[in-house]
């Protein structure tokens, strides 16, 4: 299965933030819950979490 590290930046507080996940799903801000903030970039990894260059 391929992961990704997703890069986010929330657009009403600029909180930025990373998540693993198998997918490059929306999240919500950890810092003031504005909800559906679509990544603003990923990189793949390994399943052993090893980021690829």
């Amino acid at each position: 299965m391929t992961w990704y590290v997703n890069y986010y930046r929330c657009p009403a507080c600029g909180h930025e933030w990373d998540s693993e996940w198998g997918t490059m799903c929306d999240e919500e801000c950890p810092e003031c819950d504005e909800r559906a903030i679509s990544p603003c970039d990923s990189e793949e990894i390994s399943e052993d979490g090893e980021r690829h260059d």
